[in-house]
């Protein structure tokens, strides 16, 4: 409602001074003076300088539309002008979030009416190696990168999980669930980086999200480290009749998910609270999760059915170059690999676990026990095509990783500055760029099976 049309109904006058009818004029006048030169038609300005009433039974109301695609601070705005906040809860059925305050005598609102929209309250928390040659065949003529497109998963059922607190440190965010334990940030860049990382390894795999002969029928199946969680959706996109369950310390997880998926925030370094009949149980990129991986292996153990599959798959931190040249004097990936050696030192944690994943599992008592090595390249230098466009994925998130995984390691264990560290990280990323350097680094894909 305009405020003359309730002054009319209320049977009170607006009055205006004189002085404000002078200023009302002169604006008006160049409006249309200003308006003479734009091709637009008229535009007229208009300032009330006072309004001489009484409006003390006047409330001022704030309407905010909701907005239904992601769970977040959807009253970011009525916070960020020192209002105060509404709870989902407080939400009228009318759909509309309201904020009351007292209205100031110079204030006038015409509210619209705005649709209504679809329930978004929160979700609740439900939650020896095969020999291959090295060698990559380069392709000298590339010089750009190929254009991929990323596919993803339906989603169909919200079952999406809370965040479990934060912590900040160097402008980026971790997890607070058991804050400190693990050293990769699980920001919005981070997360783009694991699912990118998700496509780069189902690329490099043969479009194959597994290696383990675990069967079609039915399983129920434990994504341990799962991330953002693309593996396991993925995972029961392919097997609608089996039962994923995810496991993380960050509660980063789509909201959106197949009916079949589960997702828990918790400590992975022991499955204990997950039975004793998984079919399959799948990790992937754990190195430095933890320091006793015997034990963890033991967990696996127990948490399988007789008979079940365990695959483990790791990329080495360990850069490696393919150049027929001696590399420079001043190169700064040896540097990193110095880093990597005193951090574990000081942490008590391994970062090289791909490097005898195949004994690892055997020494654990795991069967049948298979691996494969796959060699990807840093960039799109390689000639095999799919090679190429794995390059494109391992460029783009070796530029993302090389913070996420160094930058809290420097800082906390190594005594580095935050900017020294960025500056080093810097120059090792630019080396992705050198050509002919032929930069690239190792998958390895293990699995083994408990036995009958």
């Amino acid at each position: 409602m305009r405020l003359q049309d309730y002054m009319a109904s209320t049977g009170r006058t607006v009055g205006r001074s004189e002085s404000v009818h002078r200023q009302s004029s002169r604006l008006n006048s160049q409006a249309t003076g200003k308006s003479r030169r734009q091709k637009r038609g008229k535009v007229k300005l208009r300032r009330i300088k006072s309004v001489q009433c009484d409006l003390q039974d006047l409330r001022r109301v704030f309407v905010f539309e909701l907005e239904p695609i992601e769970n977040r601070s959807i009253y970011a705005s009525a916070q960020h002008q020192n209002h105060e906040s509404i709870h989902p809860t407080q939400i009228p059925s009318d759909g509309h979030a309201r904020l009351t305050g007292e209205a100031d005598s110079t204030t006038i609102l015409d509210l619209e009416p705005i649709p209504s929209v679809a329930d978004t309250r929160p979700a609740v928390l439900t939650t020896e190696p095969e020999e291959t040659s090295i060698y990559i065949e380069a392709d000298d003529s590339s010089d750009a990168a190929s254009i991929i497109t990323l596919e993803g998963s339906c989603f169909t059922e919200l079952t999406g999980v809370h965040r479990l607190g934060a912590e900040f440190e160097h402008g980026r965010r971790y997890h607070g669930h058991h804050a400190g334990l693990y050293f990769q940030p699980d920001d919005e860049r981070a997360q783009e980086r694991m699912d990118l990382g998700h496509h780069m390894y189902v690329h490099l795999m043969d479009r194959k999200l597994y290696f383990a002969p675990i069967g079609n029928e039915d399983q129920r199946v434990l994504d341990v480290g799962t991330g953002t969680g693309l593996w396991a959706i993925d995972f029961a996109d392919e097997h609608p009749h089996s039962w994923v369950e995810g496991v993380d310390l960050s509660a980063v997880q789509p909201q959106w998910v197949p009916p079949n998926v589960h997702f828990y925030i918790d400590d992975a370094s022991t499955l204990d609270l997950y039975g004793d009949d998984m079919d399959f149980i799948h990790a992937r990129g754990l190195n430095g999760c933890f320091d006793k991986w015997d034990e963890f292996y033991e967990s696996v153990l127990k948490t399988l059915e007789p008979g079940g599959w365990f695959e483990q798959v790791e990329h080495s931190i360990e850069i490696s170059s393919q150049e027929r040249s001696p590399p420079p004097v001043d190169d700064p990936i040896p540097k990193l690999q110095d880093i990597l050696s005193d951090a574990s030192k000081i942490t008590g944690r391994r970062f090289d676990v791909h490097a005898d994943l195949h004994e690892s599992l055997e020494r654990a008592g795991f069967t049948e026990v298979c691996s494969h090595v796959i060699h990807c390249p840093i960039g799109p230098w390689a000639r095999d095509k799919n090679l190429k466009d794995c390059g494109c994925y391992a460029l783009e998130y070796w530029s993302e990783f090389l913070e996420d995984m160094f930058l809290a390691l420097m800082t906390r264990f190594l005594e580095w500055d935050a900017q020294e560290a960025r500056a080093f990280l810097a120059t090792v990323r630019k080396q992705f760029l050198v050509p002919k350097r032929y930069l690239y680094f190792n998958i390895v894909v293990a699995y083994g099976r408990r036995p009958p």
